[in-house]
Parts: structure tokens; sequence; C-alpha cells
């Protein structure tokens, strides 16, 4: 009897019918490998009132905000189309695969991760641009809020997210 697909596997494991663990943002089986963990879904925004809720909620912990489905899609193309354009010099691509993960500590680089995946959406397509601007003023108040003493201006994540939100 054929089993039934998880919602949370990736199409990378679908596509060769291995089972998937779901893990956010790469699968432990794609991980391994060392291969593209494709998550991709379109966005596909379908009521969208100007005068209602500006985006989704990005309150609370970045892992715990990936259960979003909008969420999740955003940060799917952050690191499928975004977090590779800053690694055009480096053959080990530490941003794609590191900020991903450093991301998943940080509410700062997370919501800088979330507002530049908005933006480049918005551009792209027809995603809200009050959503993405949401997503934007949300990093910005974070990066406001931050102090020269800090963990984020010392360990660089200040840096990384000021840069994401300028591109």
């Amino acid at each position: 009897m054929p089993r039934t697909a998880d919602a949370n596997s990736c199409r990378t494991c679908r596509t060769r019918r291995v089972k998937c663990d779901g893990k956010l943002p790469i699968c432990e089986r794609c991980r391994k490998r060392d291969i593209y963990c494709d998550r991709s879904i379109k966005l596909n925004v379908k009521y969208y009132d100007p005068n209602g809720p500006r985006g989704v909620s990005i309150d609370g912990t970045p892992r715990d905000l990936l259960q979003q489905t909008e969420i999740a899609q955003l940060f799917q193309v952050y690191i499928k189309e975004l977090a590779p354009w800053y690694d055009l010099n480096d053959e080990a691509r530490a941003f794609e695969r590191e900020g991903a993960e450093v991301a998943l500590d940080s509410p700062l680089l997370f919501s800088a991760a979330i507002a530049f995946a908005g933006i480049y959406l918005h551009r792209k397509s027809a995603f809200p641009k009050s959503y993405a601007e949401s997503y934007h003023g949300r990093c910005l108040n974070l990066l406001i809020a931050l102090s020269g003493d800090d963990e984020a201006v010392r360990n660089g994540t200040a840096l990384a997210s000021t840069c994401l939100l300028r591109s």
C-alpha cells in the first residue's frame, strides 16, 4: 500500500521517492547528501485587503515562525534565490549555508532575510508591498533597538542584517 506524502516533505525527497523528515530550512537527507532541498512553492496571495492586517505576525522565535506557511515560503525564497547572491566569490557558499542556520537562532537576521525576500517578491510578482514593508519595518525596529555592546553587533549579525536590508 503506498504511503501518503507528508505535507512538510521537500520536493527533492518527493521526487526521489524517499522519506523526508521535513526539517526546516533544509531536511536532514538533503543536508547529508549536500544537495539542494527544494521547498519551492509558488506564493499565492489570493485575498489581499489593503486596509486589513499587514502580513502575518513575525513576533516569536524564528523556528516557531517557520510554522507559518507564508514565512516558511519567504525563507525558502531567501535560501534558494537570494542567499546565493552573497556567495558569488565564495566556493564554500558560507552565507547560503551558515547564514540560514544562524538566522534560525537570530530574530534580527531572520527578520532581515524575510524582509529581503518580501521586497524581492514584491518587485518580481504580485506579493503585497504592504506585507513586505511590514517585515522591513520590523527588522528596522530590531536594528534601532541595538546598542554597541549587543551580541548581534559583536558577532556581525547586525552588519549582515543591514546588508540584506540595503540589497
